[in-house]
């Protein structure tokens, strides 16, 4: 049976791996933007298309999208609903099937390729199994060369998660049709 820590991990970095589905259908333009709430008591993972991406800084979005109807929002504060739908239990490919149905727009936006983030975005599962949750933006200084995490288990502080490489189409977020 899992402890709680490893059931809070799986809840939370379900929309990771769910990320990570969607490169393996196709979709490599759909990047994960993560950071802290102003608290720090949660973690927040917002998905999105690269257009959505701040010039430059591929991890981060920028400040006049944040509100795009292109972007969906999970926070760890909603434990198992996902993007506004109830998951507890759902996989990574039943996650992105009821995230498809939701989000169209966003899908369509990112059904190009982009071979270096899903290279790098796969290389950060990796290093961030079993329990590492990273983030990009908090409310209080953080290093700029990398990305920092946060755990639901036990604290490590050796693990480097290197940035993601910049959107290949930061601020175009035209319709593809």
């Amino acid at each position: 049976m899992a402890s709680d820590a490893e059931r809070r991990a799986a809840i939370n970095r379900l929309p990771l791996l769910m990320v990570g589905e969607f490169h393996s259908r196709g979709f490599q333009r759909l990047r994960a933007y993560c950071a802290l709430s102003p608290s720090g008591m949660h973690w927040r993972c917002s998905v999105g298309p690269s257009c959505v991406a701040r010039a430059g800084k591929g991890a981060l979005i920028a400040w006049d999208s944040y509100k795009s109807p292109l972007i969906a929002h999970y926070t760890s504060a909603a434990g198992t609903e996902y993007f506004g739908v109830e998951g507890d239990g759902f996989t990574a490919p039943q996650l992105a099937d009821a995230f498809s149905a939701r989000y169209p727009e966003t899908l369509a936006r990112a059904a190009k390729e982009d071979p270096a983030y899903v290279e790098w975005f796969a290389s950060l599962l990796e290093l961030t199994t079993p329990d590492l949750l990273p983030f990009a933006l908090a409310d209080f200084d953080i290093p700029k060369d990398r990305l920092s995490y946060v755990t639901t288990g036990t604290w490590t502080d050796d693990v480097f998660l290197p940035l993601p490489p910049p959107s290949l189409d930061a601020g175009d977020c035209r319709s593809p049709r």
